[in-house]
């Protein structure tokens, strides 16, 4: 392929992605929390009545005093760690405690886990029932701002009896799970053309090297690029030799 042809092959998927991400990010406004998103029957629940809290069975520890191991160690924003041995062996979903990420959103405070892990207390723990509803709770939290909540200034606390307390516009299951459902569906396509913006960019890659090392097997049929130009305008408007 040829560098400005798979120029423009990147360019497009790049705007493929945006796009698709605008979408599913428009997708969660309108279903989760926009303007009619809901029917007016749909029930309004307090987390805190929905599933099962698990913050006792918690154990911080110190970075000095943990066994390196296997086993993901989580904290407030994610993995933090590997340890020798665990705490918990299921599905659970992981809600910030604690944090500037609280209120500044750079990452998503609410997190699914599975399998053998170890939580300290930084992350509430939760339990539910069903897999939809914890998904739906995920990406809920993770659309909508939970400032009135969240206390402290210098430092944001989601305490336990604050997040027991977040309402929660819970449609019926089967809803609950065709809205996931179609939420990822449109991150399954992400993912994917991410991995096809990255192949694509190697090739590129592949091809400008080419041309530069003199190889002129490789860099043949390749078109030259005008100064200033995209992509597209390049192919448009191929120099003339």
């Amino acid at each position: 392929m040829g560098s400005a042809v798979g120029a423009g092959v990147v360019w497009k998927l790049v705007e493929k992605k945006e796009l698709l991400e605008q979408r599913s990010a428009s997708l969660r406004t309108e279903m989760l929390f926009g303007e009619g998103a809901f029917h007016p029957e749909v029930e309004t629940v307090r987390l805190g009545d929905i599933c099962e809290n698990l913050d006792s069975k918690r154990k911080p520890v110190t970075k000095s005093d943990r066994n390196k191991g296997q086993y993901p160690y989580y904290g407030a924003s994610g993995i933090v760690d590997y340890v020798g041995n665990y705490l918990f062996d299921e599905r659970l979903l992981l809600i910030s405690e604690d944090g500037a990420n609280l209120l500044a959103r750079s990452t998503p405070i609410a997190f699914s886990i599975s399998g053998k892990v170890w939580v300290n207390n930084h992350a509430h723990v939760l339990r539910f029932s069903d897999m939809a509803t914890q998904k739906f709770v995920e990406y809920y939290l993770n659309s909508v701002s939970i400032a009135i909540y969240v206390t402290g200034a210098a430092q944001p606390k989601l305490n336990q009896e604050a997040l027991n307390s977040i309402e929660i516009p819970l449609p019926p299951l089967e809803e609950q799970r065709r809205i996931v459902a179609e939420i990822e569906g449109f991150q399954n396509e992400i993912t994917r053309l991410e991995s096809e913006i990255a192949a694509n960019r190697e090739r590129i890659q592949t091809t400008i090297d080419a041309v530069w090392s003199g190889d002129s097997e490789s860099a043949k049929g390749v078109p030259s690029s005008q100064p200033g130009a995209t992509p597209q305008e390049t192919q448009r408007n191929p120099q003339k030799g």
